[in-house]
């Protein structure tokens, strides 16, 4: 008797447990760059009533016979899969395509060399969160005044980005995550390159909260994640958030980012090369250039040949899309 109510308690502690994490995937279900977690589970152990036998010359084999004494929990699993591009048009807005996490030094750390902003001493801390801004100092930090982490360009080391808010006229931050100033004369100059930093083991970096992670034992060693076409940030663009699943008792239904139902977020590349995402900027590119490339989050390619006035037909169509909550669909015309 008492073994089947512990057996019985058991499942009911670890159920418990699952739907906490449940509860956490809903409470997060707007929180940027949050990475949803599952509970599994496992039989615990048996105890055996009596032994399985062989089979004789005059007898047949039989079965062991065992009686379980419950279930464990199994594990937490960190889900990290692409979340959905929610648009802003805010120039120090960013999301990560792909692998990856910014890079934010912590609390304390130290700052010098030429300009004072080669990173000296202190470690770093990771986050998907792209809601950055700009300081009263012109330094890129997080919504905590954390300073993100890049490739300075003034003396290619590591450190703080910094722009100078007395002569800065506007930024521009491109897809490889080049953060360039230009002045009130016009004159661009580029400051540096935000950092991206790749573990083996995503899924085993630790939650610190804040939307912040840090390295585990499992993790793997941090190392560089170089801007590529599926891993690449959209400056002044948009924000990652989490991709919407169903939570059921038999765990999250999150895809992989290649299943998705259509594109997110679509993003113009013009014909020399630079690249914005679909907001009010879109109708002066497409005017500059009318001969553009779309690409899609799901890797297909379209070529727009049609009138300036279509592609900002598109635009429009776009922007009832997203207040909608559904996707713009675009024809794939490649070959025709």
């Amino acid at each position: 008797m008492m073994r089947s109510m512990f057996a019985g308690v058991s499942g009911l502690r670890n159920h418990q447990t699952m739907m906490d994490v449940i509860a956490t995937n809903i409470s997060n279900v707007n929180t940027f760059g949050y990475k949803g977690q599952r509970a599994t589970f496992a039989d615990a152990l048996y105890q055996n009533l009596s032994g399985a036998s062989a089979p004789t010359a005059t007898a047949g084999g039989t079965n062991g016979r065992q009686v379980g004494l419950g279930m464990t929990l199994n594990s937490i699993d960190t889900l990290v899969t692409q979340g959905n591009s929610q648009s802003t048009g805010l120039v120090t807005d960013m999301m990560i395509q792909g692998d990856g996490y910014f890079r934010v030094a912590v609390a304390g750390s130290t700052f010098g060399g030429a300009g004072g902003n080669d990173r000296t001493a202190g470690g770093e801390v990771y986050t998907r969160a792209g809601n950055f801004n700009f300081d009263a100092a012109g330094h890129l930090v997080t919504t905590d005044g954390l300073y993100v982490l890049g490739t300075l360009a003034a003396t290619g080391n590591e450190g703080r980005l910094q722009v100078n808010p007395a002569t800065t006229a506007s930024i521009t931050i491109d897809a490889a995550g080049v953060v360039t100033a230009v002045d009130t004369a016009g004159v661009a100059t580029a400051i540096g390159t935000i950092g991206l930093a790749k573990f083996s083991n995503a899924a085993g970096l630790e939650r610190m909260g804040g939307n912040m992670w840090r390295a585990s034992n499992n993790s793997g060693h941090r190392r560089p994640a170089a801007p590529l076409p599926r891993r690449r940030t959209a400056g002044g663009a948009a924000l990652e958030g989490r991709r919407r699943s169903a939570d059921t008792p038999g765990g999250s239904t999150d895809r992989p980012a290649s299943e998705s139902e259509g594109p997110d977020v679509i993003t113009l590349h013009k014909l020399n090369g630079d690249e914005v995402v679909l907001n009010a900027d879109l109708i002066i590119s497409v005017e500059a250039s009318p001969d553009t490339i779309i690409s899609m989050v799901d890797r297909r390619t379209v070529l727009v040949t049609e009138e300036v006035g279509a592609v900002v037909g598109a635009v429009i169509a776009y922007r009832r899309s997203l207040m909608a909550g559904a996707h713009l669909s675009v024809a794939d015309r490649r070959g025709g």
